[in-house]
């Protein structure tokens, strides 16, 4: 299966704003976040992989926004008899995809935020954010064989800090024949900057970047910010992610990989307690060896004090009167399972409540 890249992403996620209501969008792309953020964090559970369009959260909020299936099969999804779809590709897949979609709904917020806060303004802003990112764009020649990804700052913002540096290197060094005692830094050259290492932040992504900047592109090793927390330590070459890479998750999962202009060569994902994703030799946690990563590394831990889950803290603290599912909890009362940031993950299939009910752990509550 061929790599996806990042620019493809965006680009089939323009294309669902462009062929959508607003309200659609958003709302197909919030449910598409939580069921990729599933696999993602429970990549062998086989339930997270299946989107049901019979599920009435899926028929209701995800199904309607036209384009969003050839947005799935993009990072990997595949039709099934039924006419669900299975994701039977790869992680990183979703990993960028999951970057992309955060991007998105979190400018999304700040424009609607916009919106409601300053009316008067907001057709002049949002021409203004199109104009930026048009004369991004505009300023690159035709021909060249490497056009900018998203993560290019605009060309009218990169030049701007280089006049006012040379100025403020003049008046320096001006000012330096003033003082009597030798100066402790070297003399400040007048020359072109070829490379700064400022904080640049895109206004019109909500993005950051520290590094070298080289004619206006990212350049050289840098720290690439995007909305959603997610940071890129690595190469960069012409505005992309190139050569050695790691994308930082903020769970502290790691994807290491070498990157062909924004595109993922190889790579290799890394939970937060060191343990490499494998999906062909996968051998964690699975009889004969049932041990956490955590008890491979650390040793088992004594009678009464086992771990359930694979962290030396335990599990995360259960609402009262509800069921443990890994991933989050079961309100038996409403039905819903929840993730622990009380986001509603969606209602159990029936096939997987008796299960919830007979064996998983269970927080009585409060009498």
């Amino acid at each position: 299966m061929a790599q996806v890249t990042t620019i493809e992403i965006t680009q089939a996620l323009n294309n669902l704003k462009g062929n959508n209501p607003e309200a659609v969008f958003t709302e197909s792309l919030s449910v598409f976040l939580k069921l990729i953020t599933n696999i993602i964090s429970s990549p062998h559970d086989e339930r997270f992989k299946v989107i049901k369009k019979n599920n009435k959260t899926i028929a209701e909020k995800w199904v309607p926004c036209h384009g969003i299936e050839d947005l799935a099969r993009l990072v990997g999804y595949e039709s099934t008899d039924d006419s669900n779809l299975i994701f039977s590709g790869e992680i990183g897949r979703l990993s960028l995809l999951k970057t992309s979609i955060e991007a998105v709904i979190s400018e999304e917020a700040k424009k609607k935020s916009s919106r409601m806060a300053v009316p008067s303004n907001q057709g002049s802003q949002a021409k203004l954010d199109s104009q930026e990112h048009t004369e991004s764009s505009k300023s690159i020649p035709k021909s060249s064989p490497e056009p900018p990804t998203k993560t290019k700052e605009p060309q009218t913002k990169t030049k701007e800090p280089e006049t006012k540096k040379e100025e403020t290197k003049k008046e320096e060094t001006k000012k330096a024949p003033e003082t009597s005692k030798p100066p402790t830094k070297k003399p400040i050259e007048i020359k072109p900057v070829a490379t700064a290492e400022p904080d640049y932040k895109l206004e019109w992504s909500g993005s950051s970047y520290s590094g070298p900047i080289k004619d206006g592109w990212f350049e050289g090793r840098g720290r690439f910010r995007f909305p959603s927390g997610v940071v890129y330590e690595g190469d960069f070459h012409k505005g992309e992610f190139h050569g050695k890479g790691t994308l930082i998750f903020p769970n502290g999962g790691k994807y290491k990989a070498s990157w062909n202009r924004g595109k993922a060569v190889d790579g290799e994902y890394e939970y937060y307690d060191g343990l490499i994703y494998d999906s062909q030799n996968w051998n964690y946690c699975q009889i004969p060896d049932r041990r956490f990563y955590t008890e491979i590394k650390e040793g088992l831990r004594p009678a009464g004090a086992t771990l359930i889950v694979n962290d030396p803290k335990g599990p995360k603290a259960m609402v009262p009167g509800t069921y443990d599912v890994g991933e989050g909890y079961y309100d038996m009362n409403k039905n819903m399972i929840y993730n622990y940031e009380e986001e509603e993950l969606g209602p159990p299939e029936d096939s997987d409540l008796r299960d919830i009910l007979e064996k998983y752990r269970y927080n009585p509550a409060n009498l």
